[in-house]
């Protein structure tokens, strides 16, 4: 912590340099710093200490009161949970009162959910995926807590596409997948990328792959259904963002020669016409976490890329010796994807 608290503080001496931060962004700065500073001083045994007991002792209050409500009142109890949690963040300083906060929010969000779920029969899943978009979308400025942050982002997508699986509605999937797309493009582009958003973009850079994944594993259970939807329009969808990527001059790509800017394109158009959208979507997180310096993008690109590749050969209703060319096209395609997520400045493509 220290180390990242002297690091923070070196880059903020920066942007003072350069009169990128306003004076009020500049205190705000100092006091988090100090803060920092505090927690560092402490021993590693005394903060793990403290945030094991500030867990304990949530679990205890809720369980005291659940046991006085007779396992009755979730719903009232979960608006209790959050609004302590929130009042703890605002006020608490220190390990315990952040991770009690967190404990309580979670308690409190499942709290709700859970006793709307039980007053509401029928369509449950519909009910507490459009609940909890709306806790998210509230609690998000309330609750500074990146583990929060990230969990409601991702429980919200995970109980839609759910309920899309429970319910054989497909053609949602692909509206889920632009969202989450665009979602993410808008914050991996921009140029002052604020730090309240990190729990977000990680949260729909994790989302995409896994959403598309799941149109796979639907589509190999419904595959002789007439009404299972193509997967061409996510694929293009993706494949424009790649596009988008070689071309947007913030993510620090090299600027590609004439016939590279006919070329790539025109790849990318037959990529999301003929194979997985899975594929544009682990080679879009391979590029930005190579272009951006995001090395969890680079981790989640060479987990799914395999994943994805897996898909689509075994989808390919051809034999095995096209099967063969096409593994082999593939290897050079990926070997021209790391030769442009590699280039340095001053080198020629």
């Amino acid at each position: 912590m220290i180390e990242t608290a002297e690091a923070v503080s070196r880059q903020v001496d920066i942007l003072r340099s350069t009169g990128e931060l306003s004076p009020a962004e500049l205190e705000a700065i100092g006091i988090r710093l100090q803060e920092y500073a505090e927690e560092a001083s402490k021993p590693v045994v005394v903060r793990v200490l403290l945030g094991v007991g500030a867990w304990c002792a949530a679990v205890f209050v809720m369980l005291f009161v659940q046991f006085i409500l007779q396992g009755k009142g979730l719903l009232p109890c979960g608006l209790a949970w959050l609004m302590l949690a929130v009042g703890l963040s605002r006020t608490g300083k220190g390990v315990f009162a952040s991770q009690m906060a967190l404990a309580l929010a979670l308690a409190g969000d499942i709290g709700i959910l859970t006793g709307v779920a039980s007053a509401v029969p029928g369509e449950t899943l519909a009910v507490i995926a459009i609940l909890q978009f709306f806790l998210s979308l509230i609690l998000y400025p309330l609750l500074p807590s990146s583990v929060f942050r990230f969990a409601a982002t991702f429980s919200m997508a995970a109980l839609a596409a759910a309920w899309m699986v429970e319910k054989v509605v497909l053609w949602p999937f692909h509206l889920m997948v632009a969202a989450e797309l665009i979602l993410f493009m808008t914050l991996i582009v921009r140029k002052r990328r604020a730090p309240a958003y990190f729990p977000l973009e990680k949260a729909v850079a994790l989302l995409l792959p896994l959403t598309l994944l799941g149109f796979d594993l639907a589509r190999m259970v419904h595959q002789a259904s007439p009404l299972f939807p193509p997967s061409w329009p996510s694929g293009l969808l993706l494949c424009g963002a790649l596009v988008v990527i070689l071309f947007h001059p913030a993510i620090g790509l090299p600027v590609l020669p004439g016939p590279w800017k006919i070329g790539l394109p025109a790849a990318c158009v037959l990529l999301g016409l003929f194979s997985s959208p899975g594929l544009p979507a682990a080679l879009l997180l391979l590029i930005l976490g190579r272009a951006r310096g995001e090395r969890y993008l680079t981790v989640l690109g060479w987990i799914f890329l395999p994943v994805f590749l897996g898909f689509y050969y075994d989808g390919l209703d051809i034999d095995l010796a096209r099967k063969a060319w096409v593994i082999a096209g593939s290897g050079l395609l990926l070997l021209g994807v790391r030769r442009l997520a590699t280039f340095r400045p001053g080198e020629e493509i």
